[in-house]
């Protein structure tokens, strides 16, 4: 409750301030939801109610596209930065499926998509790009020291997805602590939102993770964490969960196997389980 989280969950601001167009629809480009571009209109998303302190928003985007990381710092230099990390060949198949889930991307052949961004390697990446971008996300080594160009070291808070897994309230207590709130603060991470798979049914996937009539009606009565463990109780058995191509998964361990001592050297972790080394 003393943390107030932008309402639009990732407005991408930073990674396209002061464009012409105020707000677009992603839903034809492989991004996802919808952007932010006015200063005015990104800063309306923060009116906390009870006066909490510090305020945030989730573009996970901001990591891995140009000009994020300076944009930032121009504007919110002291700006604390929580990093996810997650297994680079596990984050890029996930990637896929959300992108197939939601429509954002029309080709069904991972392997081809990964193929086609092959020569873009050693490519920057700017947010609406329409090549693939499923190999570079996985580069943190690459967007980190692009960020401790503008941040310093203790303003990060970097953790593994596998830390989430393994121990939620103690990873949630950190991140308390590390924010100045109360590390107390009881944390249900029991209910799992937005599990990931492909929809048997792309009409029911879509009533219940858009905006509807019946959540309209059932916000006055239920909470926004109770609609949502709804929502995805009645979505679980529509998602499934195709198997990950061995031709795939053996191209990005090539590509990602070498950058790991890199990365575990800058962010002071062991990496050994990612890629199944």
């Amino acid at each position: 409750p003393q943390i107030f989280m932008s309402a639009v969950k990732e407005p991408g601001y930073f990674l396209v301030k002061d464009a012409p167009d105020t707000t677009f629809s992603r839903l034809d480009r492989p991004n996802r939801a919808y952007t932010i571009s006015d200063l005015a209109a990104y800063q309306a998303l923060f009116q906390p109610q009870h006066g909490e302190k510090p305020l945030g928003e989730a573009s996970v985007a901001y990591l891995q596209f140009q000009p994020g990381a300076h944009n930032i710092a121009q504007m919110i230099p002291d700006a604390r930065l929580l990093l996810s990390l997650r297994d680079p060949t596990e984050r890029a198949f996930s990637h896929f499926l959300f992108d197939r889930s939601r429509g954002h991307q029309p080709n069904p052949d991972f392997i081809a998509l990964l193929e086609q961004e092959l020569p873009l390697l050693d490519k920057p990446m700017y947010w609406g790009e329409e090549n693939p971008t499923y190999i570079r996300t996985g580069f943190y080594h690459r967007h980190l020291l692009r960020f401790l160009e503008h941040f310093d070291r203790s303003q990060f808070k970097i953790f593994l997805f596998d830390d989430l897994i393994a121990w939620p309230k103690e990873l949630m207590r950190e991140l308390f602590i590390f924010l100045d709130v109360d590390p107390d603060f009881p944390v249900n991470t029991v209910i799992q939102h937005k599990k990931s798979g492909l929809p048997r049914s792309q009409r029911w996937h879509r009533f219940l993770t858009r905006a509807n009539p019946i959540g309209k009606v059932l916000r006055p009565f239920l909470s926004r964490d109770q609609r949502r463990a709804i929502a995805t109780w009645l979505n679980t058995p529509n998602l499934r969960k195709p198997a990950f191509p061995q031709s795939a998964r053996a191209l990005l361990n090539d590509i990602y196997r070498p950058q790991l001592p890199r990365l575990e050297d800058l962010i002071n972790r062991d990496l050994s389980a990612w890629l199944n080394l």
